[in-house]
């Protein structure tokens, strides 16, 4: 009974957003606090970030679940990284190319096996 007054006086959003904190693995929910406790980091320029993200998608075509060679369509703290979606892969070559061409080429190493991928 009580569960179900403050239930009816709390957001319909926090209510939800309770119930996915409670559903979370236990690795999820460490990577949250983390998250909430980091105070924001200088501002490392666009040459930093854009490696970060092109590290990020190396990351997300040598770990998709499908490990076919694409780059994975999405990460979750709950099931990790799916599987590899070919329009992802596909508009991430252009792009991957770009950086490459603009910045430097050492990070850039997966744009042909993406490129594979995208043609099979």
């Amino acid at each position: 009974m009580l569960k179900q007054v403050v239930k009816s006086l709390m957001p319909a959003r926090l209510v939800r957003e309770l119930q996915d904190w409670r559903d979370l693995p236990p690795d999820a929910k460490a990577e949250k606090k983390t998250d909430r406790r980091r105070e924001l980091q200088s501002d490392g320029g666009a040459e930093r970030c854009l490696r970060a993200s092109l590290d990020w998608l190396a990351a997300a075509q040598d770990l998709s679940a499908s490990a076919d060679g694409g780059v994975a369509r999405h990460y979750s703290l709950v099931s990790g990284w799916g599987k590899s979606y070919p329009e992802t892969t596909g508009r991430t070559v252009p792009m991957q190319r770009r950086a490459r061409d603009a910045c430097w080429t050492g990070s850039c190493r997966f744009s042909s096996t993406m490129a594979v991928f995208r043609a099979a």
